[in-house]
């Protein structure tokens, strides 16, 4: 049993850290596409071509993933520095529903911080999202009831 633990909690140590250098190399992408506003569209197409021919069995850099990486940096990198570790603590699929499917930065950063501490998996956080929880806890005369209906991560 003890082994058993043992290897699934390294399984999951590998995976965040892999996952937290994936982001990281994604929002590194996303500021050289930014700092370099000149970069259009043909600039973006020949780096998608370009990193695809580089890396043929690496998916994520199509043309509309570095756009994607552009608006991931360009939404979070104002935001305060411990807030921002924040965005290296969950996978790229919840970025792109949170990217996608939130109006402002205090909506994003809502759903960040709650998929991180509930342990959302994409698709509860893409309920959550679909329900208007974000809206409901800050419409609410008692958000702590609001609150009490988020499902817990269970341990």
């Amino acid at each position: 049993d003890s082994v058993i633990k043992q290897i699934e909690m390294s399984k999951l140590q590998a995976y965040t850290a892999v996952n937290k250098a994936l982001l990281k190399a994604y929002w590194n992408i996303g500021r050289v596409l930014s700092e370099n506003a000149s970069y259009g569209k043909s600039v973006v197409e020949k780096l998608s071509r370009d990193l695809k021919l580089k890396y043929p069995d690496t998916r994520g850099y199509s043309i509309a993933n570095l756009w994607n990486m552009k608006r991931f940096y360009e939404t979070y990198r104002n935001l305060q520095p411990l807030v921002r570790e924040l965005v290296f603590k969950t996978s790229w699929t919840c970025h792109f529903l949170i990217l996608n499917k939130t109006q402002n930065i205090e909506e994003k950063e809502f759903y960040l911080k709650m998929s991180i501490k509930e342990r959302w998996s994409k698709r509860e956080l893409d309920r959550q999202l679909n329900a208007s929880l974000y809206e409901r806890y800050m419409l609410a005369d008692k958000p702590e009831k609001v609150a009490a209906l988020i499902p817990r991560h269970k341990i």
